[in-house]
């Protein structure tokens, strides 16, 4: 995949060159003169621009808004109040699992982001954080991490990188500190804030459902190496069709006063989000478990109703039930 570098400016003014073997003053005056000759700037590699997004980010720093027309990620950083300490804690951890892998100085951001991921989780399950903190650090990891993707890609919404993000990120939810009934709960907030940070631009609705599909799938994927039991993998289905509708319904309620199109907005972006879902539960599961497994994140989005709509003032929140009602139908008795 191609990336995009980031560039300083390099300046490369004339060299003087002096022939024969006396100067007058004006000459040696200006060779003795300071050079005005700049060392090549460093050319950044994706690697070390991840890592800089990443440390903004948990400082609480505004990171580098993205680039491309087609899809957008809201930049906004949350307020963690990590300590120094903390934060490199986390960011040696990280650096240390690109070193290892060969990767610090490495453009290739399919082999960077799962290292990245699985080096940031390390370092934040060695700080054991409380369920409630763990929730905002991880969704933090995987706001950045979403955020660098969209801007050192070139020209196309990189959909394979946006499953492997979620599969990284829930995958490695045990090795961050996260257990039991609190996996459920990180799961619910993580997904929620990565939907509520995605904004659109300029894409058809097919290509941005792609994008949500991508995320669902890689969200199943994760869990799916996290060998839950299955009273577990239930709760944590449940909450994460509740993490979903919250996020979409924060992300279509920062769109509507320009689009119009609330409803079918949010029903074509839950919809996208339950398929890509299936379609992954699918490949791993059979039988009654896969029933029992959808049947849970479908529970968890029909649930969640009263949640989405107290957390928006937009008039989006008159529409989510029947919009909710629409999808649960749609999808009840397909698995």
């Amino acid at each position: 995949m191609k990336t995009k570098m980031l560039t300083l400016a390099t300046v490369f003014p004339a060299l003087l060159v002096g022939c024969g073997g006396s100067f007058s003053a004006s000459e040696n005056s200006s060779q003795n003169a300071p050079s005005n000759t700049e060392a090549p700037a460093e050319v950044l590699s994706s690697a070390k621009i991840m890592m800089t997004d990443l440390e903004s980010s948990l400082r609480g720093q505004e990171i580098s808004q993205s680039s491309l027309t087609k899809m957008q990620v809201s930049a906004t950083s949350v307020k963690l109040n990590l300590n120094e300490a903390q934060i490199q804690t986390i960011l040696a951890a990280v650096s240390q699992a690109l070193q290892g892998a060969q990767l610090g100085s490495s453009n290739d951001l399919q082999a960077i982001l799962p290292v990245l991921i699985q080096g940031a989780t390390q370092g934040i399950g060695a700080l054991k954080f409380d369920s409630v903190m763990l929730s905002q650090i991880l969704a933090t990891v995987g706001n950045s991490s979403l955020n660098s993707i969209v801007n050192l890609s070139n020209g196309a919404v990189p959909t394979e990188l946006l499953e492997m993000l979620t599969s990284s990120l829930f995958a490695n939810l045990g090795q961050a500190g996260a257990s039991g009934d609190a996996l459920s709960a990180v799961a619910d907030k993580v997904i929620a804030s990565l939907l509520a940070k995605l904004n659109v631009s300029d894409l058809d609705a097919s290509g941005f459902k792609e994008v949500l599909k991508s995320l669902a799938s890689g969200s199943i994927a994760g869990l799916d190496k996290l060998k839950l039991s299955e009273t577990l993998m239930k709760k944590v289905m449940d909450k994460l069709g509740s993490g979903s509708l919250s996020g979409l319904t924060s992300l279509v309620s920062s769109l509507t006063s320009s689009t119009g199109t609330g409803s079918d907005l949010l029903s074509g972006l839950l919809d996208a989000f339950t398929k890509g879902v299936s379609e992954k539960l699918q490949k791993s599961k059979k039988g009654a478990l896969l029933s029992a497994l959808f049947n849970s994140y479908l529970n968890g989005v029909n649930n969640s109703q009263s949640q989405a709509a107290a957390s928006t003032s937009s008039p989006i929140k008159t529409i989510i039930g029947s919009v909710v009602g629409g999808v649960i139908s749609n999808w009840l008795n397909k698995i």
